[in-house]
């Protein structure tokens, strides 16, 4: 029978599905925001392992009420909903408010069309906030 797991940190890094570099940085941003959330820090290592295998962030819709099956060692991963897992996000210091409301029913911009640079780099906006 499968053994189901959760999505957590440690587990994707014993497994060998996220690299040495993704699993430290998210324990160090962990400490840096005393997050202590296995979601949201297994999260930021799967956002550390998208954006080096090229992708410009992590997809959620996608993953979302998905599983991970890894047949060779008779298990498999679960992922959280989308409203479990955003709302998680959302609720972290570690994650920018408006980068977690995008895919929520609170985006107003669900196409993406909106210009959706930081502050600083907005026309006319002082590049150094103080």
């Amino acid at each position: 029978m499968t053994r189901q797991l959760k999505l957590d940190l440690s587990i994707l890094h014993d497994l060998q599905l996220v690299s040495h570099l993704d699993y430290y940085f998210a324990k160090n941003m962990g400490q840096v925001f005393h997050e202590t959330s296995s979601l949201v820090l297994a999260s930021c290592a799967l956002v550390s392992k998208a954006l080096a295998d090229g992708h410009i962030c992590l997809d959620l819709k996608s993953l979302a009420s998905t599983r991970l099956n890894l047949f060779e060692q008779d298990l498999c991963i679960n992922f959280p909903g989308l409203e479990e897992w955003v709302n998680t996000l959302a609720g972290s210091s570690m994650v920018g408010k408006e980068v977690a409301e995008i895919g929520s029913e609170k985006d107003t911009d669900p196409e993406g069309l909106r210009e959706r640079q930081p502050e600083g780099l907005r026309e006319g906006a002082p590049f150094i906030r103080s």
